[in-house]
C-alpha cells in the first residue's frame, strides 16, 4: 500500500473514533439545539422555501439509480471537448459518451469517462447532504433510507472489512449528519485514484 492509503485509512478511522466517542457522549456532530434550530428553521416562510428546493434535488436525483460507480474518478479539467473547450452535457445514463452541445457530438476517451465518475461523485455527495438536511428538518425517515441505499453497494476493497461493517454500522444513528459524514467518507475513498503514475 501507497502511503497516500495508509493516511487515508489513518484518517478515516479517525473520524471513526470520534463518531463513536461522540455517540457515548451524546453530542455527535450537530448538537440537540442545532437540530432544533434547523428544525424550527425549517418551520418558517423561508425554511419551506430551502427544504421545498432540497426536496426538488432529491427527486431529480432519484430518477436514476442511486448506484456509485465502482471505477476510480479522474479530473474535472478532462470533462471539457476537446475542439470547443466546452463543458460537456452531463447525462447519469450516459457515462461512457460525453456528448457536446456545440458539435453535437459524442466523445470518449478514459480521461473523459474518468471524469464523468468525477462529477457523479460529486452530485452524489451533494444528494447526501440533501438528504441530510431535509431529515434534519423534517425527521422523515425515508431521506435516510436515500442515504442508505446509497451506501449499501460501496466496497473498498483497500479498507480492511471490520472497518467497512463498522462505519456501515454506526451511521444509521439518529443524527443525520452522522450518516452524512459516514456517508461521505466512503464516497471520498472509493473515488480516489492513482492513475496519474500511468
Amino acid at each position: 500500500m501507497t502511503t497516500k492509503k495508509y493516511i487515508l485509512i489513518a484518517c478515516g478511522l479517525l473520524c471513526l473514533l470520534s463518531v463513536a466517542y461522540g455517540q457515548k457522549r451524546e453530542t455527535y456532530f450537530f448538537s440537540a439545539e442545532d437540530m432544533a434550530n434547523i428544525r424550527s428553521s425549517a418551520q418558517t416562510p423561508w425554511g419551506k422555501t430551502i427544504v421545498d428546493t432540497l426536496k426538488s434535488h432529491i427527486d431529480e436525483r432519484l430518477k436514476y439509480p442511486l448506484a456509485v460507480p465502482k471505477e476510480e474518478a479522474g479530473h474535472l479539467h478532462d470533462y471539457f471537448c476537446p475542439v470547443h473547450n466546452v463543458f460537456f452535457e452531463f447525462d447519469w445514463n450516459s457515462p461512457d459518451k460525453q456528448y457536446c452541445s456545440f458539435c453535437k457530438k459524442t466523445w470518449s476517451s478514459d480521461r473523459i469517462n474518468w471524469a464523468w465518475i468525477t462529477i457523479a461523485q460529486d452530485r452524489n455527495k451533494q444528494f447526501l447532504t440533501d438528504c441530510m438536511y431535509v431529515y434534519l428538518a423534517t425527521g422523515d425517515k425515508k431521506y435516510a433510507r436515500y442515504m442508505k441505499d446509497m451506501i449499501k453497494g460501496v466496497t473498498l476493497p483497500n479498507l480492511p472489512i471490520i472497518v467497512q461493517r463498522y462505519m456501515r454500522k454506526v451511521w444509521m444513528r439518529r443524527d443525520g449528519s452522522v450518516m452524512y459524514a459516514v456517508s461521505t467518507l466512503l464516497l471520498s475513498l472509493c473515488s480516489k485514484r492513482e492513475r496519474w503514475k500511468k
